[in-house]
């Protein structure tokens, strides 16, 4: 959890007026003109975590997962849509949103949504591997998944930044 940077600015702290000295040996050494400012900052930036955790622990409820998620259905399958299957390899909870993960190399876990697999067929000209977008009937499997599964997976692990498929696929319907 990373705070804004403007958290410091109600605090008076300027960052640049701190004097300090570095020692490698017996680390840092702050002068004490500047106390009253770096414990009014720390006070500060406790507030604002504490404050981060309450908003997160509420968010991250699973029937709040279950509504982001449906809340964000077009724009995930819109993503899933943009991106080679190949590339997909999770999703990321961004609190506001959800983003899909994807990156270079061969991410082989969402082969199974998709039917044609390893051939072509009259309904699609290029195999799993080739393929250079998902389609809508595969991104719309795909979304039924995450539905699916997210839920009873935070259930049973907890909350997390990143879903990834290879681990959602561990998690055995429950609800």
């Amino acid at each position: 959890m990373k705070p804004p940077q403007c958290w410091v600015y109600p605090t008076g702290l300027d960052v640049n007026d701190i004097k300090t000295e570095c020692k490698k040996a017996q680390g840092w050494n702050i002068f004490p003109e500047n106390f009253q400012k770096i414990n009014k900052a720390k006070k500060v930036l406790e507030k604002y975590v504490n404050l981060s955790k309450r908003e997160f622990s509420q968010l991250s409820e699973v029937k709040k997962v279950k509504k982001r998620l449906q809340l964000s259905k077009d724009e995930i399958i819109s993503s899933i849509k943009q991106l080679p299957p190949k590339s997909i390899s999770g999703i990321k909870d961004c609190y506001e949103k959800f983003k899909i993960i994807h990156d270079e190399g061969y991410h082989l876990s969402i082969k199974q949504f998709c039917p044609h697999g390893v051939s072509k067929t009259e309904n699609c000209e290029s195999t799993f591997l080739e393929c250079d977008s998902v389609c809508d009937m595969v991104a719309k499997r795909i979304f039924a998944y995450l539905s699916e599964t997210m839920p009873n997976f935070i259930s049973k692990w907890g909350v997390k930044e990143n879903y990834f498929f290879h681990k959602l696929k561990r998690t055995k319907k429950t609800c």
